[in-house]
C-alpha cells in the first residue's frame, strides 16, 4: 500500500510519467512499476494513454491531461500527427464530412480527439472535439457545421444502357456513307456491349444466399457499388451477428480496412469485408499486425 501511495504522489508530482521512472522511484524494476501502474489503472486512481513513447504509455491523473499534449504529440506519426493539427486548427470537425484518412486518424488519436454523438431529427451523428475546448464552444461550433453543406461525393459513372433497335436504326441511316470496314468494327464493337454482364453488388448477394447468411439491415452508400449491412451468420451455437461492409473496387487499402474496424467496434460487431478486389502484401501484412482478430476480409471475385 505504501508503495501505491508513494506512486500516485510521484504522479501527482511529475506525472505523466513512464514506467521506468516509477521503477526508479519505488527501487524496483520495470516488471513489478509496470504492474502496480497497471492495478491503480483498474481502479481508476490512475489514467493511462492511448499514444506511446516507444513501445510504452504514459499515466497520469485526472486533470493532468492538458499535459500530455507536450509529452506526446511528436510521437504521433504521419496521418495522425496530420488529424492531431487540423483537430487543434478547427476545434470539432464533423465525421461525415472528413476524409476517410481523417476518420481513421481521428479514431486513432483517442488522447486528443473526444468523440460526440449527437441525435439529430433522422438519426445520430458522429464530431470530434479537440480534448480541451469546454462545452460552450464545442455547442456553438456543431451549430455552425450543422449550417454549412456536407461535401458530396462525386457519383460513380453508371454504365449507359444500350438499346439494339436505335442503334441499328441509326446505323441504317448512315449505311451509305459509313466504309464497310468501319461498319463491321461498330457492329462488333455493339455486340460485345449487348453481353449480359453479371453485377458485382449481385455476386454479393449470391456469395451471403450461398453462405446461409442473412440479411437483417442494409444501407446503400453509393449505388451497387458499396453498402453496410447487418447480417446472421448461421454457427453450431446459433446466429451470430457481423457487420459487414461491402465494396466494388479494385484494391482495397490499409484505410478501408481500418474505417471498416472502427465502424464495427462502434457497433459493437465483429466485422466481415466483402469486396470484388484483392489485398497487396503489405495491407495483408497490415491486417495481421493491427487487425487481427478484428477483421475478415473475404474477396468475392
Amino acid at each position: 500500500m505504501e508503495e501505491r501511495t508513494k506512486v500516485i504522489e510521484f504522479v501527482r508530482r511529475n506525472g505523466p510519467v513512464l514506467p521506468v521512472q516509477i521503477s526508479k522511484q519505488i527501487s524496483s524494476n520495470i516488471i513489478l512499476a509496470s504492474a502496480i501502474l497497471s492495478e491503480l489503472v483498474s481502479k481508476k486512481d490512475l489514467l493511462v494513454s492511448n499514444a506511446k513513447i516507444g513501445s510504452s504509455p504514459v499515466y497520469y491523473l485526472p486533470g493532468q491531461e492538458y499535459r500530455l499534449e507536450g509529452m506526446l504529440v511528436d510521437y504521433l506519426k504521419g496521418k495522425e500527427k496530420e488529424a492531431f493539427n487540423l483537430l487543434k486548427e478547427k476545434k470539432v470537425i464533423r465525421d461525415v464530412a472528413a476524409e476517410p484518412w481523417q476518420r481513421v486518424a481521428l479514431r486513432a488519436i483517442k488522447d486528443f480527439a473526444k468523440q460526440l454523438n449527437v441525435k439529430t431529427a433522422d438519426n445520430t451523428e458522429i464530431f470530434w472535439k479537440f480534448y480541451s475546448i469546454d462545452d460552450a464552444e464545442v455547442k456553438e461550433k456543431i451549430g455552425e457545421l450543422f449550417k454549412l453543406p456536407v461535401k458530396e461525393k462525386v457519383p460513380e459513372p453508371v454504365e449507359e444502357k444500350i438499346f439494339k433497335q436505335p442503334i441499328i436504326e441509326k446505323l441504317k441511316s448512315f449505311e451509305p456513307k459509313v466504309p464497310e470496314k468501319l461498319k463491321q468494327k461498330t457492329l462488333e464493337k455493339q455486340v460485345i456491349l449487348e453481353k449480359p454482364k453479371v453485377g458485382s453488388y449481385s455476386k454479393m448477394r449470391n456469395y451471403l444466399e450461398k453462405n446461409g447468411i442473412k440479411i437483417v439491415n442494409e444501407k446503400a452508400i453509393r449505388k451497387q457499388k458499396e453498402c453496410d449491412l447487418i447480417v446472421e451468420v448461421p454457427s453450431h451455437i446459433g446466429a451470430l451477428l457481423y457487420y459487414v461492409k461491402y465494396k466494388d473496387k479494385k484494391t482495397i487499402s490499409n484505410a478501408d480496412l481500418s474505417l471498416a474496424s472502427a465502424e464495427g467496434q462502434q457497433k459493437k460487431l465483429p466485422v466481415i469485408f466483402l469486396s470484388t478486389g484483392k489485398l497487396s502484401k503489405k495491407t495483408e501484412d497490415y491486417v495481421e499486425s493491427k487487425l487481427k482478430g478484428q477483421i475478415v476480409f473475404r474477396s468475392i471475385d
